[in-house]
């Protein structure tokens, strides 16, 4: 049976406990991130520009933050150590690291959830590898697909500069929830369309608005009097040279029987 802990020991247990996994889920996304970023630079070398000083600065940050997480958890496994006299109460075997209090937290766990810390453990362990395993595999399947679709892209598209692509806002938002579904070359043509329809219908409505404005009585000759509408204000032909208005003579005779009647 486990040694009973007084309620200050169990106190500092349960706070240990809590801030060495979230410690621990810290420094393993610094670290894979920071290895991802690596691998991907390493491999794309050949087409991707030289980083910039605060690139460098921000990957310095974030060793440097691994780092100190690292001797945060070790910091914090030594408290638990000395909060538990440096014995494991399940295994009353002695505890020297950080690996120990991993082993004790993980019994801890296994007692819990009603099984056996001791007995159990070897099971959980095996089911925890298996986990991890397949973790790792279809992490490794989802950054190849990704490096394998961005090559793509690049080898399609290689006059795209891909790093102002995707920090463009409305590219952005137009991809939300396509990207790791469809093609970054899908998502981007898809999005070209878009931006080519919205232009056509642009376009579409000015050259509506300048007909209508064309057409609006005032607005019927250019700045020259070049007449560019069926109807002519009398108005309009007394402004006329006589070279406009032999060249305008069928509008203006048809527009004549639509002018008002003099009294």
């Amino acid at each position: 049976m486990p040694n009973e802990q007084t309620a200050e020991t169990n106190v500092v247990l349960e706070d240990s406990n809590a801030d060495i996994i979230q410690e621990q889920e810290q420094v393993n996304e610094e670290v894979f991130e920071e290895t991802a970023e690596e691998t991907a630079q390493s491999q794309e070398q050949e087409v991707q520009q030289p980083q910039s000083r605060e690139q460098n600065s921000e990957n310095a940050r974030r060793r440097r933050e691994a780092k100190r997480q690292a001797e945060l958890k070790e910091a914090r496994a030594q408290a638990t150590i000395d909060a538990l006299d440096g014995i494991n109460p399940y295994t009353q075997e002695p505890m020297k690291d950080s690996q120990d209090v991993e082993e004790y937290y993980i019994m801890k766990k296994i007692a819990a959830e009603g099984g056996d810390p001791v007995g159990d453990y070897a099971k959980h362990i095996k089911q925890k590898a298996r986990k991890d395993a397949e973790t790792k595999a279809q992490e490794e399947k989802t950054r190849e697909w990704y490096k394998k679709d961005r090559a793509e892209f690049m080898a399609k598209y290689p006059d795209t500069s891909l790093e102002e692509l995707l920090s463009d806002k409305h590219f952005i938002d137009y991809s939300e929830g396509k990207v790791g579904r469809k093609s970054l070359s899908s998502i981007y043509e898809g999005y070209i369309a878009l931006k080519n329809e919205s232009a056509k219908k642009a376009n579409a409505k000015a050259r509506q608005m300048v007909a209508n404005a064309k057409s609006s009585p005032g607005s019927l000759t250019s700045p020259n009097n070049v007449v560019d509408s069926d109807f002519i204000t009398e108005e309009q032909v007394e402004k006329m040279s006589r070279k406009e208005r032999i060249e305008n003579f069928d509008k203006i005779r048809a527009s004549m029987a639509k002018w008002p009647k003099k009294q």
